[in-house]
């Protein structure tokens, strides 16, 4: 598995923002964020290094202090290296590794080292490809691989405990996406036996209703209980604000383990947009304390 450390300073200013570690010790700022592939784009705005200042500026005014990203390139995290001196990140992408279908993106989380110490981590696959059969029945499990990376997390302040899992689901069939669900539950029944707290972060490429949310039987969506929310319920935007989007972003939480002060999808506020997603992100702290 491979561990990469985020170290250096952000070249850009901002207006400074208060993060909810500063607010409260035990309250922290959690994010799931998919910041779109570096790749060809139909406009020259959405290319990578034209979106790269908007979303380490971003980043940088919202204060996460822990987040799950979706679909960055090893290039990409490389340069997120110049935003974010306090922050490490970790894991592995669904390149050559992962049958060498797709492209070398992942899935990983990145923390405020600061606040955090990281106890374990690693990335499993979510739909893995294991017969001939499954070749044949892209509905089954969908053509490319996804991945799933867990760390296990202690607040250094308090020594809570805690697990947190980012993923990145199958975009076209139903089937495909209830596996890669049912897959991290099972990881997590299986790794969680001390039955610490666990958020899921993640692009799930559908709502979070219906069979998914009954897979995920035993987590609430922040959105559901949190005393305060903020912007609109889509998260995905295909780049333009005015047409109807979609909500496919979520973060959940194992039930009765946390209070959620905040949820918040944070609209654009130009016509330049950082990615074809919005950044979400929920303030919570946990209720129990297992693990101090």
């Amino acid at each position: 598995m491979k561990k990469i450390l985020l170290t250096a300073i952000l070249p850009i200013l901002i207006q400074p923002q208060l993060n909810a570690a500063e607010n409260a010790q035990d309250t922290l700022r959690y994010m799931t964020y998919n910041i779109r592939r570096e790749g060809k784009e139909a406009k020259p705005e959405r290319l990578w290094e034209n979106r790269l200042p908007m979303i380490t500026a971003l980043l940088q005014k919202l204060k996460p202090d822990i987040m799950g990203l979706q679909e960055p390139t090893h290039k990409q995290i490389q340069d997120l290296q110049d935003a974010l001196p306090h922050f490490a990140a970790f894991g592995e992408s669904r390149g050559a590794s992962w049958w060498g279908l797709g492209t070398d993106e992942a899935n990983p989380i990145l923390y405020n080292k600061e606040i955090f110490s990281l106890l374990e981590y690693d990335t499993f696959a979510t739909n893995k490809l294991d017969g001939l059969w499954n070749w044949l029945s892209p509905k089954k499990t969908g053509w490319l691989p996804r991945i799933c990376t867990w760390g296990k997390f202690k607040v250094n302040k308090t020594g809570q405990k805690f697990y947190l899992y980012n993923t990145h689901f199958d975009h076209m069939y139903p089937e495909a996406q209830k596996r890669c669900a049912h897959t991290i539950v099972n990881h997590i029944d299986t790794q969680n036996s001390d039955k610490l707290p666990v958020i899921v972060t993640g692009d799930f490429n559908t709502a979070f209703k219906d069979d998914i949310a009954a897979i995920f039987d035993n987590f609430a969506h922040v959105r559901t209980i949190a005393k305060k929310t903020e912007g609109p319920e889509e998260t995905a935007t295909g780049w333009d604000d005015t047409k109807p989007n979609t909500w496919i972003d979520h973060i959940l939480v194992t039930k009765d383990t946390a209070e959620v002060l905040t949820y918040q999808v944070l609209e654009h506020e130009t016509d330049n947009y950082p990615s074809d997603h919005r950044p979400v992100f929920a303030d919570l702290n946990f209720k129990i304390k297992k693990g101090q």
